[in-house]
C-alpha cells in the first residue's frame, strides 16, 4: 500500500458522526489529538441539544470550547479514554488545489469521499466577517449537505493529507463554505480551557492528591506526546508561528505590503520559522525585489528536511524568470515539476521560460498540458472562472504566440501551413473560452483593424498572420457565428468560405516574461 493510500485510510478513521443520545445524526467531527479531541461545528452541537446530549462513537463528551454558531462556528470536545486516529494540521494551500473531504450527510450515508478544487477566499457576514474557504465540489453528485457540517476539509502536502479548513456550511448543488485551519486555532480559545491551573482546580474539587497527580502526568503526557496539542504552546511553537504567519498574509491580502514585510521581518527575527521566511518571500515577490527573494529562500531550498523547500524553491524558480535568468530558473523548476500539487504552476512558467529561450519544442509540450488540464476545472458548475482559469487562459495565448512565430520563421516552407493550422486553433480558443462576451465584438473590431492595417504597433511576426487568409477566414466565421455584422473588407472572403472554424481571435502583444509571470502568480493568490 502506497503512501497517499495510507493517509487517505487514515483521514478516514479520523472522522466521525457527532449524534445525540437517541443515535441521530446531526453533523461530522474529526480527531486532533491521540487524547480524542475533536473539532466540529458550534451550530451542530446545538442543533444535538447541546453538548451534553452529543455522543461520538456511542460515548458522552467533555466540552472545551464551546463557540458560537453566529461567530466562531466551531466547538472542541473530548471523548474519554477512546483510541483514535488524529488528523494532522496543514498550513499553506492555494486556490486551485484539490481537496478532499468526509462527511455524514444522513444516516445511511458512510463518509464516501468528496472531492472537488479550492476556488477562492468569501467572507461571511454571519460569521463576523471572517474569511472563509470557498469549496467547489467536481460534481454534483458529490455536493456539500447539511450533515457535513463539522467535516475536515483535506489536501495533499508533503506525503500525507492535512487539515487545512472545516466545513460550516453548504451552497447547495455548488459546494460549500469551510474555516481555515489557521482561523480554528488563531481564533480559538483552547488554551484558556486546558491551561495547567484549570486542571488543578478540577483536581482539588475531586479526590484529592492522587486525583491531583494522575491529572498532572495526563498533562505532561497530553503536552509531551501529542504533537497537535504541542502544537498551541510555546513562544515559537507552531501555533505562535501559525499565528505570525495568518497575521502576515491578512496586511498582504489587503494590500498593506510594507506592514506585512516589517511584521516578516519582526517574526523571522523572533522564530526564524521557515514557513515565516515563505511568507516574506511571498511579500518580496509582490514588490518585485527579485534578488531579495533569491536571497531569503536560497538556504531553505538546500534544506531537504524542510516541509517548505518545494515551496522555496518555486519562489527562487519565479525569480529567476522574473530576472529574466531562464536556465537557472528551469534548473529549480525541474527539481519540483513531479509535484503534484504545483504541476500546473511549474509547468506553465517552465513553457514561459522555454519559450523566452526559443526551445518551442520544450515550450508547447508543457504548455499543452497546462490548457489541457487546467481547462477541465478553469470554469465550475455555476460557470464561475476558478483559481486555474489564469493558467489556461495564459497558457492558450502563449500556445498562439509560439505557433506564430513558427508561422512567421517558416514562411514558403512545407512547414507553414502545419503551424498556421495550430495557430489559428489556440488562437481561436483563447477568445472563444477565456474572454468575457461582452468584449467579444471590440476584440474582433480590434482584430480588423490589423487586418486593415491601421494600427502600426503590431509586430512584424503578427503583421504577417494577419494578412493570410486563414486568419481572416476565422474573423469572418466568428462574426457570423455571434451574429454580428460583417465589415465590408470581409465580405467578399465570408461568401467563399463555409462557417466551420470555431474559435475568436486576439491579437497578442508581446510582453515582458517579468510582467507575465507575476501578474499571474498575483491574481491566483487572491
Amino acid at each position: 500500500m502506497g503512501k497517499r493510500s495510507e493517509s487517505f485510510e487514515a483521514v478516514q478513521k479520523s472522522t466521525v458522526r457527532i449524534k445525540d443520545k437517541d443515535g441521530k445524526t446531526y453533523g461530522t467531527g474529526f480527531f486532533v489529538s491521540r487524547e480524542a479531541h475533536l473539532l466540529t461545528c458550534a451550530h451542530v452541537v446545538r442543533d444535538a441539544g447541546g453538548w451534553k446530549n452529543v455522543r461520538v462513537m456511542d460515548q458522552p463528551v467533555t466540552c472545551l470550547y464551546e463557540g458560537d454558531p453566529e461567530r466562531d462556528d466551531f466547538s472542541l470536545l473530548q471523548v474519554e479514554d477512546a483510541v483514535v486516529v488524529a488528523a494532522e494540521f496543514g498550513k499553506d494551500f492555494d486556490p486551485g488545489d484539490e481537496f478532499l473531504s468526509f462527511g455524514f450527510s444522513n444516516e445511511e450515508f458512510y463518509g464516501a469521499p468528496i472531492r472537488g478544487e479550492i476556488t477562492a477566499f468569501a467572507r461571511c457576514g454571519a460569521l463576523g466577517d471572517q474569511k472563509l474557504i470557498r469549496l467547489e465540489t467536481f460534481s454534483d453528485a458529490q455536493r456539500i449537505e447539511g450533515g457535513q457540517s463539522g467535516a475536515p476539509v483535506f489536501v495533499y502536502q508533503q506525503g500525507k493529507y492535512k487539515v487545512i479548513g472545516l466545513i460550516v456550511a453548504s451552497e447547495d448543488l455548488n459546494g460549500g463554505l469551510a474555516i481555515p485551519s489557521s482561523t480554528l486555532i488563531a481564533r480559538s480559545k483552547i488554551l484558556s480551557k486546558i491551561r495547567p491551573l484549570n486542571i488543578i482546580k478540577f483536581a482539588l474539587y475531586s479526590s484529592g492528591v492522587l486525583t491531583l497527580i494522575t491529572l498532572a502526568m495526563f498533562w505532561v503526557k497530553l503536552f509531551l506526546q501529542n504533537s497537535n496539542f504541542v502544537f498551541f504552546l510555546g513562544k515559537c511553537s507552531p501555533y505562535r508561528v501559525t499565528e505570525l504567519v495568518s497575521d502576515i498574509d491578512s496586511d498582504t491580502k489587503d494590500g498593506n505590503i510594507d506592514s506585512a514585510l516589517f511584521k516578516a521581518d519582526q517574526a523571522i527575527e523572533e522564530c526564524k520559522d521557515d514557513s515565516l521566511i515563505i511568507a516574506k518571500s511571498q511579500i518580496l515577490l509582490q514588490k518585485k525585489d527579485y534578488e531579495q527573494v533569491i536571497n531569503t529562500v536560497q538556504k531553505i531550498t538546500s534544506n531537504s528536511q524542510s516541509p517548505h523547500r518545494v515551496k522555496a524553491i518555486y519562489n527562487l524558480g519565479i525569480a529567476y524568470s522574473n530576472l529574466n535568468d531562464c536556465e537557472k530558473a528551469l534548473q529549480e523548476f525541474e527539481k519540483i515539476q513531479d509535484n503534484r500539487e504545483l504541476t500546473i504552476k511549474v509547468y506553465y512558467n517552465m513553457g514561459g521560460c522555454f519559450s523566452d529561450l526559443q526551445k518551442w519544442n520544450e515550450a508547447i509540450l508543457k504548455l499543452q498540458y497546462v490548457a489541457e488540464t487546467a481547462k477541465k476545472i478553469a470554469v465550475n458548475s455555476r460557470r464561475e472562472r476558478t483559481g486555474s482559469f489564469i493558467y489556461y487562459q495564459e497558457s492558450v495565448k502563449l500556445l498562439a504566440d509560439i505557433y506564430a512565430t513558427l508561422v512567421y520563421e517558416n514562411q514558403g516552407t512545407s512547414k507553414e501551413g502545419n503551424y498556421l493550422d495550430s495557430f489559428i486553433q489556440y488562437y481561436g480558443e483563447f477568445l472563444e473560452e477565456t474572454i468575457e462576451p461582452n468584449r467579444k465584438k471590440a476584440v474582433l473590431d480590434n482584430n480588423n483593424s490589423y487586418v486593415l492595417a491601421r494600427n502600426v504597433n503590431s509586430s512584424k511576426i503578427y503583421t504577417y498572420i494577419y494578412q493570410t487568409k486563414e486568419f481572416k477566414i476565422l474573423l469572418c466565421n466568428l462574426y457570423k457565428k455571434n451574429s454580428y455584422a460583417v465589415p465590408e473588407n470581409l465580405k467578399n472572403i465570408c461568401s467563399q468560405t463555409s462557417d466551420t472554424t470555431s474559435g475568436l481571435g486576439l491579437p497578442l502583444i508581446n510582453h515582458p516574461f517579468e510582467a507575465r509571470v507575476y501578474a499571474i502568480e498575483s491574481e491566483h493568490e487572491q
